[in-house]
């Protein structure tokens, strides 16, 4: 199998690329000989049954292998999978099919479990909206593929296929979404029995660990820590995924209080890059570069404990996939316009709850800068405070002489918490402060800002911007879909991960997206009169001034040339004649090779000849020096 075009980027990311139809084609063709190929392996497998530990390392090792590439796993197919991951877990927590064997040995069975569940999550979370070809014949034999909506009011809706070129299209289109909800559907029944399989791998490893032992799983999809501990030692404790910076640190008060200090318990935290539940409008929040991670708590009966209302937050950290490239920021030569006092930034906030995050890479730290937010609408700073716009205002940094070597410094940072459920435009302004309104106070809001005079820009250099929208999303395990309750967005947020800080355990994923520089057109439109815009206003008049004689000149050129390429009709033509015959007449180069006289021929055939025929063309001179002249002829 050839495997070169494969990255480490998710399926839905892969998919985007663009292709001829012909390479689509062919790709796809491929993709499900893969999966064939990959079904009959799995249907050999379900006739294995475990017989020993042994046995079922060795079945699980392939099993793992067979899973590398989760979009080449059919429905068929993942069903199988469960059924088999589920027989095996059945047999491992049976004390007396492991009573005689080393925990290194059981250890080795776990580990492969861990990698089949990572690329369970890659085909039950990525082949919805990626279907395989047996999966589409296989929707097209569903009771709901033969109902769909044809009234106008679907337009807009999931039944919407106006966007087909054709009949065909559009059932291609009916197809894939009949498929997308069938593959939603497993993956909700999926998921409750794969957290099943977790739970009993943990049990496994309770029974056969002491306190302070952990276990390391790690695998291409999925990453895993087992760690055994006491709820004492819970309090500030830092549990990462094995070869990640993805993971949790717990808060330093105790939040076990129904348990013994001495209690032992069992901390599980696993990052997977994908995740069974992607098909929601929430789902659609989630980038397609964000790992998930997933933290759990047990007891020592083995039981989940629930944990909702921590009194204070834990800290997540949520990777993004290791082949992000960082983004670029935007170089800017700051210009304050004459009817402002600040410079703008507009920024789209697509979801609710989410986070605005704005760096400023490589500033100088003799810097501080005025930040001033508004909520879809332009923030100002009036002469008259009341007629103030802002929503949020802030210095940065907060200080010139604290925390210098914080590398949140030069940071801004608008939290979800303060934008709330507003989904819009958020217009964020900046000024660069002098030396005299350093660690300006702020503590009332934006009356405490001085009053600036439009067109006065201080901004002592260049500064390069980076703007983020993000957002934490969660899911535990009794939701069947995602939300943002619980958890605020931290400063640290960056390009390679989102940092949440959250009351409860659960699994969560992140959503962030780096902002392009738009255009607000409200806001050009609203300052676009002459007097304040002249420069811009003369130079887009004479453009269009000297395009528009450019143009007329273009135009009386290419009639010109028209007129000499074209084919003339000789006057004496007569209408009645049935035969036309083209007559081409080429004018030398040398000197004197042109003339304006009166040049008549006459054309001879092999049974008869034409009478004496004139060349003549109203529109224009003919005859010129190196010129090629052409006529029509007609005879009867």
């Amino acid at each position: 199998m050839d495997r070169q075009t494969r990255t480490g980027l998710p399926f839905m990311q892969q998919n985007a690329s663009i292709q001829s139809p012909e390479t689509e084609y062919k790709m796809e063709t491929e993709r499900s000989d893969r999966a064939a190929v990959r079904s009959l392996l799995i249907d050999e497998m379900t006739k294995q049954h475990p017989q020993s530990v042994e046995g079922i390392q060795q079945q699980s090792s392939l099993l793992a292998l067979i899973l590398v590439y989760g979009d080449e796993i059919d429905q068929a197919s993942q069903k199988k999978v469960i059924d088999i991951l589920t027989e095996m877990m059945r047999f491992l927590t049976n004390p007396e099919n492991t009573v005689n064997v080393p925990s290194e040995e059981i250890e080795i069975a776990l580990k492969n479990v861990v990698a089949i569940i990572g690329g369970m999550n890659a085909a039950l979370g990525n082949n919805g909206n990626h279907a395989l070809t047996c999966d589409l014949k296989a929707a097209t034999k569903e009771t709901a593929w033969f109902e769909y909506d044809t009234d106008l009011d679907a337009k807009g809706g999931d039944d919407d296929f106006s966007s087909a070129d054709s009949f065909e299209e559009a059932m291609k289109l009916h197809t894939a979404r009949i498929n997308r909800i069938k593959q939603a559907q497993l993956s909700q029944e999926a998921r409750e029995q794969l957290l099943q399989v977790l739970d009993q791998q943990v049990a496994c490893f309770s029974l056969m660990s002491v306190s302070g032992q952990t276990l390391e799983c790690n695998s291409l999809k999925m990453k895993q820590v087992l760690e055994k501990t006491s709820v004492e030692e819970l309090s500030g404790m830092q549990l990462l995924a094995p070869g990640s910076s993805g993971g949790v640190i717990f808060p330093n008060t105790s939040f076990l209080n129904g348990l013994d200090s001495e209690e032992s318990v069992v901390v599980a935290v696993s990052q997977s890059t994908d995740y069974p539940l992607k098909y929601s409008e929430m789902a659609k929040g989630i980038s397609p570069y964000s790992n998930f991670i997933t933290i759990s708590l047990y007891s020592q009966n083995n039981t989940k404990i629930s944990v909702q209302t921590l009194p204070e937050p834990m800290k997540v950290i949520i990777p993004a996939d290791a082949n992000i490239k960082e983004p670029k920021s935007e170089d800017t030569n700051p210009i304050i316009a004459s009817w402002n006092n600040i410079m703008i930034y507009v920024v789209n906030v697509d979801r609710p709850q989410s986070a605005v995050i704005a760096e400023f890479p490589g500033l100088r730290k003799d810097r501080q800068f005025l930040m001033m937010a508004k909520f879809g609408k332009l923030p100002i700073i009036a002469i008259d405070p009341t007629d103030d716009q802002c929503d949020y205002v802030t210095l940065l940094p907060q200080s010139m002489t604290e925390n210098l070597d914080d590398k949140n410094r030069y940071r801004f940072y608008i939290n979800n918490t303060i934008i709330g459920n507003f989904t819009g435009v958020v217009y964020i302004g900046i000024r660069e402060l002098n030396s005299t309104e350093f660690d300006m106070d702020l503590s009332k809001g934006c009356v405490s800002l001085p009053r600036y005079a439009n067109g006065t820009n201080y901004f002592t250099g260049n500064f390069s911007v980076r703007i983020y929208v993000t957002q934490c999303l969660v899911i535990s395990d009794t939701q069947t879909d995602w939300t943002t309750n619980g958890c605020v967005v931290g400063i640290e947020t960056s390009w390679f991960q989102v940092v949440c800080y959250c009351t409860h355990l659960t699994t969560f994923a992140g959503g962030w997206v780096v902002v392009p520089n738009t255009i607000d057109w409200s806001y050009v439109f609203a300052n676009a009169d002459f007097l304040t815009n002249p420069t811009i206003y003369i130079t887009v008049i004479v453009t269009a001034a000297l395009y528009i004689i450019f143009a007329i000149l273009a135009r009386y050129k290419d009639k010109k040339l028209a007129e000499k390429l074209g084919i003339a009709p000789l006057p004496d033509n007569d209408p009645r004649d049935k035969y036309f015959y083209e007559v081409i007449v080429s004018t030398g180069m040398r000197r004197n090779a042109g003339t304006d006289s009166q040049v008549c021929f006459i054309m001879s055939g092999e049974d008869d000849e034409t009478d004496v025929r004139a060349f003549s063309d109203s529109k224009r001179k003919i005859f010129r020096r190196g010129q090629i002249d052409g006529f029509l002829m007609a005879v009867p």
